[in-house]
Order: C-alpha cells, then structure tokens, then sequence
C-alpha cells in the first residue's frame, strides 16, 4: 500500500463519518454544516485521485465542483431557513 493509497482511504473515511453524522442527526443547522463537510472532502479525494492517475478531466470535475459546491450550499441554507 502506497502513501496515495492511505491517504484516500481516510479521506473516504473522513467523507464517511461526514455522511454518518449527517444521517444522525435531526437539527437543521447541523445537517447544513455536514454537507458543507461533504461538499469540500469528496471534490478534494477527486482531486488527489486525478493527480494519481494523471487524468486532468477528473480534475476539472473536482475543481469546478469545489466552486459550484458553495453555491449549492447557500441555496439549501436560504431553502432551510424559508422552511422553518
């Protein structure tokens, strides 16, 4: 096992405990805040993977899904705060 390999599988874990406590819990502003988690690990593992295997369209997948994923998340907070 390479040092590339180790380093992804605990970013996946780092992305599953994300996910674990997003399904735990029932408060609003927590659930918004795991997701901002998510919306910045799992680009980032795109990111390391795309480095590994030389795929630079990977990449740009990663790196507009970093920017995007922002935006994303301030329209779920604004949906979230009309809600309640």
């Amino acid at each position: 096992m390479t040092a590339a390999d180790l380093a992804l599988d605990l970013m996946e874990v780092a992305a599953l405990l994300a996910t674990l406590a997003l399904i735990q819990t029932g408060c609003r502003m927590s659930r918004i805040a795991c997701l901002g988690s998510l919306s910045v690990r799992l680009p980032m593992i795109l990111l390391v993977l795309s480095v590994i295997r030389d795929d630079w369209m990977l990449g740009l997948v990663a790196v507009v899904t970093l920017i995007s994923g922002d935006a994303g998340l301030v329209l779920l907070a604004r949906w979230a705060g009309d809600a309640a």
